[in-house]
Order: structure tokens, then C-alpha cells, then sequence
């Protein structure tokens, strides 16, 4: 079975997700309504991917690929729809940054 720990690419796209907080821009830090929803439907994407993949390594999970693709750009447009107007306005506290 693939290990994030192997792929730079990967690991660092998952840690990044660990950075990401709404306190540099003068908000409260705090996970907004929804955002269990998208993380879990990401989480769902790796964990429908991996396992077939390592069944069917032959072509048989062009599908996993597909539907995984899909569950990934659902949680990243429910990420994009959560933090996008906070992360584009001026800070809150009126300071610069």
C-alpha cells in the first residue's frame, strides 16, 4: 500500500492543512460549521483509493481514481466555500496583514 510519508508531495498537502487557522486575519480561531463534513468526505476519498488500489494495481481502479477525484473536489469546494470570503476580506481587527 502507498505511504503519504513516502510522497513529498503528498505529506506536505496534508500537513498544510494543519496551518491553516483564521487567526492572522484578526478572526477567531475556530473550526466553522460544515467543515467535519468536508474533511470527513477527503478522509473518504484516501481511504476508498488506497485499498483498491491495492487490490486491482492492474487497471481495474480507473473507477477508485475517478470517484476519489470527485469526494476530493467536493471537500476542497466545501473548504473553498467555508474560508473564502474570511480569507479575501480585510483583517477584522482593523490591522494590517
Amino acid at each position: 500500500m502507498a505511504c503519504t510519508r513516502r510522497e513529498p508531495l503528498l505529506w506536505s498537502l496534508h500537513l498544510s492543512y494543519a496551518f491553516m487557522a483564521l487567526g492572522h486575519t484578526g478572526r477567531e480561531i475556530r473550526t466553522l460549521p460544515g467543515i467535519g463534513g468536508g474533511l470527513g468526505v477527503m478522509f473518504l476519498a484516501a481511504a476508498l483509493r488506497s485499498p483498491i488500489m491495492e487490490m486491482l494495481p492492474q487497471g481495474g481502479s480507473w473507477w477508485a481514481y475517478d470517484v476519489s477525484i470527485f469526494l476530493w473536489c467536493a471537500a476542497y469546494l466545501a473548504f473553498l466555500s467555508h474560508y473564502e470570503v474570511p480569507l479575501l476580506r480585510t483583517r477584522a481587527d482593523g490591522k494590517d496583514g
